[in-house]
């Protein structure tokens, strides 16, 4: 296999902090890089989530993606009126 380089450009001091927290996995910046181009192409996505959101709205994220996941645990409504009527009953 054939390989090619890649050139980053990153804060020294950032690239001090990733090189001695993948030492201590037992892993160089390379392997690390390679590991996360594999997990991009397995994927289709970052291996990892990006928030800029507010805490309030990532809860409302996870409680849909929950809802989402385990749909028979949760009640669903046709419409508004059925919805109210079960909450005030």
């Amino acid at each position: 296999m054939s390989t090619t380089m890649v050139r980053v450009r990153m804060d020294t001091g950032l690239k001090e902090q990733v090189d001695a927290a993948l030492a201590s996995m037992g892993l160089n910046m390379s392997t690390a890089v390679n590991a996360m181009a594999r997990q991009i192409i397995h994927q289709g996505k970052l291996p990892f989530e990006l928030y800029t959101t507010s805490p309030a709205l990532r809860e409302a994220i996870r409680e849909a993606e929950e809802i989402r996941r385990h749909p028979e645990e949760h009640r669903a409504y046709t419409n508004a009126r059925e919805m109210m009527e079960d909450i005030l009953s």
